[in-house]
């Protein structure tokens, strides 16, 4: 398979499980870097009837619908019919039908059309467009960002006031935390978003064996206070995440 910069070995993996995983009808399919932090399996249970998948609506495009100018990546999605300011999902965070995607395309058909567009976002735009008018718009909940309180505020300025408790409640009360941006928690403790990742942390540090050395690292380097300490090695997370929420 042709492994390029749009084209990688994981989002090769992601789309093609839809395939290899042919006794299975239904699947959750998430990014790699996502936090869950509530049961799956109410999401799973989730009735698709004959849609091809079930997503969050992508926040950012209540961004895009505020501009007055259309950038390439918006003209190329619109030429299949795809309105990235209306109706656009985030790939991060999908219940997928299986058995539906696999009797609609063939595998075949499915490589040709990857293979014959070059999309900025290579799975997600794709998708779009092959499940366009079938798709279940499922909680926010279940694929939030980790804004800080005034970015989440600011992002829902923009969202119409019938929509604006939707994202609202998925925010205050995340089931599955998804780290867009460069800013990985693993990658960055005392980054701008740690308070959400103290999520990860804390799932790290129950694993067998698991390495601290990087962690530590980052708490030297940083010069840690004792209050994050108290949250990271103490394990207050969730108290954390509240107490930034609120603010």
């Amino acid at each position: 398979l042709l492994v390029t910069r749009t084209l990688t070995k994981e989002i090769w993996l992601k789309s093609l499980a839809i395939y290899a995983m042919s006794e299975y009808k239904k699947a959750i399919i998430l990014d790699c870097d996502v936090i869950c932090i509530q049961d799956l399996a109410e999401l799973y249970e989730t009735e698709l009837e004959d849609n091809l998948i079930g997503a969050v609506k992508f926040l950012n495009c209540y961004i895009y619908k505020n501009n007055k100018f259309l950038n390439s990546r918006q003209i190329n999605l619109l030429e299949h019919d795809i309105d990235i300011r209306e109706d656009y999902f985030n790939y991060g965070v999908v219940l997928q039908n299986l058995e539906a995607f696999r009797n609609t395309y063939s595998l075949s058909f499915f490589l040709e059309k990857v293979f014959s567009q070059n999309y900025l976002v290579q799975d997600q735009d794709l998708m779009n467009v092959l499940c366009k008018g079938r798709v279940k718009w499922i909680d926010s909940k279940w694929n939030t960002y980790p804004f800080l309180p005034d970015e989440f505020h600011q992002s829902i300025s923009m969202v119409e006031d019938i929509e604006r408790e939707y994202w609202i409640k998925g925010y205050k009360e995340p089931a599955c935390i998804h780290f867009t941006t460069p800013v990985k928690p693993w990658l960055e403790t005392r980054g701008v978003y740690s308070y959400a990742g103290s999520f990860f942390w804390d799932y790290a540090s129950r694993l067998e064996n698991f390495d601290f050395s990087f962690f530590i690292n980052q708490i030297k380097e940083y010069n840690a206070d004792k209050e994050f300490l108290n949250h990271i090695v103490g394990k207050n997370y969730e108290s954390l995440y509240k107490e930034v929420q609120e603010k």
